[in-house]
């Protein structure tokens, strides 16, 4: 999963941000991918654009068992590991 912000000079307004997910899985030997793209127009910060995509990956919704999400956001990685109340909370939107 990817994320995108648009620039802003004003840090507390909310952004467009572009979201990409790539989901691949395999079952009975074949190979499944599902591409999605979506645009949120509330992001405040990157991170926050990152923690958007997420919720469009959710192994819940799509009832997969084994999960491994790969993101190129150091902060949002760090965050997850350590399972940080804001990012958690922002989350459960």
């Amino acid at each position: 999963m990817d994320a995108a912000i648009t620039p802003d000079t004003k840090r507390s307004n909310p952004r467009q941000a572009g979201l990409g997910i790539l989901i691949q899985g395999a079952q009975h030997s074949t190979l499944n991918n599902v591409f999605i793209q979506a645009v949120t127009d509330s992001a405040l910060n990157p991170l926050q654009a990152e923690t958007h995509a997420l919720p469009l990956a959710s192994a819940k919704t799509l009832q997969i068992n084994q999960v491994q999400y790969l993101t190129d956001s150091k902060l949002l990685a760090t965050n997850l590991h350590k399972q940080d109340p804001v990012v958690l909370n922002f989350l459960q939107f």
